[in-house]
């Protein structure tokens, strides 16, 4: 009988282990994707690269020498 009762306690331990783990993999995917998502447009360019975001409209032109 002791012997069944250590069968339920290990298959208990490891349904635990299998839960954490999903649960883990879970929330670094949804970290990845949130990470992704937040710091890209739709096209997949980064925010970083949109530098003439950060100024008015129209002063663009007075430091871009090729469209003058």
């Amino acid at each position: 009988m002791d012997i069944l009762y250590l069968c339920k306690d290990v298959l208990k331990i490891q349904k635990f282990r299998r839960l954490a783990s999903y649960a883990g993999f879970y929330s670094f995917t949804t970290l990845v994707t949130y990470a992704y998502t937040s710091n890209t447009t739709r096209a997949g360019i980064s925010r970083a690269d949109q530098y003439y975001a950060a100024y008015p409209s129209g002063t663009e032109l007075l430091t871009d020498t090729a469209k003058v």
